[in-house]
């Protein structure tokens, strides 16, 4: 299945590939990250983006997936976090108005 078939599926679309073996959770957040190198630059959604951390964690969903321990439903899915939410060691700006590193989540 190729990236931009990916990136058009639903959340639960996506678990069920992912239950089945069919996807990792690496190639889904590759995918991801994929399509916003290519529109973010023109779309400008993205103030900060986690690529590395991201591949990380995904790398670790795949490794409890398939040991059988996956930990809820969103489990392997990628996620973006809105610029307000306050997460340790990623530059957090509200959209604008602020500019901060937080120490912890």
């Amino acid at each position: 299945m190729s990236a931009d078939d990916l990136v058009e599926k639903t959340v639960a679309e996506l678990a069920n590939l992912l239950d089945g073996g069919e996807v990792s959770s690496v190639e889904l957040v590759e995918a991801y990250l994929g399509r916003t190198q290519r529109l973010n630059p023109s779309l400008n959604a993205y103030i900060t983006v986690c690529g590395d951390e991201a591949l990380e964690v995904a790398r670790r969903c795949d490794a409890n997936l398939a040991k059988g321990a996956a930990r809820g439903s969103l489990h392997g899915i990628p996620v973006a976090v809105k610029d307000q939410m306050h997460m340790r060691g990623v530059r957090t700006t509200g959209g604008s108005f602020l500019d901060v590193i937080p120490r912890e989540d």
